[in-house]
């Protein structure tokens, strides 16, 4: 069974951003790495919150 994770993330300039995902610390890199749209070149990304739940629907409510 994937579980699946509600996170924010903020850089040094106080922008957070929130997503959800079924690897927080793979979806990170990928913030850090300029992969993704809006979080492109506005790093480095730290987590400052996860929560995770046992499935999507429940994660995007």
């Amino acid at each position: 069974m994937e579980v699946y994770s509600v996170y924010i993330i903020c850089n040094p300039q106080k922008i957070y951003y929130k997503g959800f995902t079924s690897d927080v610390l793979r979806r990170l890199d990928e913030h850090n790495s300029s992969l993704g749209k809006y979080t492109s070149e506005k790093g480095p990304w730290i987590l400052v919150f996860q929560h995770s739940f046992i499935s999507k629907s429940e994660a995007l409510k």
